[in-house]
């Protein structure tokens, strides 16, 4: 029961330190932005290490992360397209 418990605390405290990082970055903060990207890549990377593909959720884990991680480049890009347009402006 112990390790059960250890788990969930885990799994709740990175859960909240991803929201944290994800609304700081939603205010414009780059290193926020960039410290979730590379997070949330490891997390994709290590979920392929640790989790077996014969466990019934291992597609749906797969699926889940994959999308957020188009999701998380769709941002990235949409950042750095917002500020170009702001530079391109302010020039004027």
């Amino acid at each position: 029961p112990l390790l059960k418990i250890i788990i969930v605390v885990i799994a709740v405290a990175s859960g909240v330190a991803f929201a944290a990082v994800g609304y700081f970055a939603s205010l414009g903060h780059k290193a926020f932005l960039f410290t979730g990207a590379a997070a949330y890549f490891l997390d994709f990377i290590v979920l392929f290490i640790f989790i077996s593909p014969s466990n019934s959720s291992y597609l749906t884990s797969i699926f889940i992360h994959a999308m957020l991680m188009i999701a998380i480049m769709l941002s990235l890009f949409a950042y750095y397209s917002v500020l170009a347009v702001e530079k391109k402006f302010n020039k004027e």
